[in-house]
């Protein structure tokens, strides 16, 4: 936040540069992680590595579950 204003960066201006809106810009920079191609959009408009959430890509769909055995007495 304190690299934002010293810049007058917001939010919104991150999220038009980025293509989301401006909460999701937020969240995104807030976050422990975040994917990669938003870590390397950050980085070109400006924003230091060291600021950035670092970089995880998760794959999308469904995760795994752990079954648990029934018992069948």
């Amino acid at each position: 936040m304190v690299w934002m204003q010293r810049n007058k960066v917001t939010f919104k201006m991150i999220a038009e540069y980025i293509g989301v809106n401006p909460v999701s810009a937020g969240r995104l920079c807030r976050a422990e992680h975040a994917p990669s191609l938003r870590v390397l959009q950050l980085a070109a408009m400006g924003i230091p590595r060291a600021l950035l959430p670092s970089p995880l890509d998760i794959p999308p769909g469904p995760k795994p579950k752990h079954r648990k055995k029934k018992n069948t007495a």
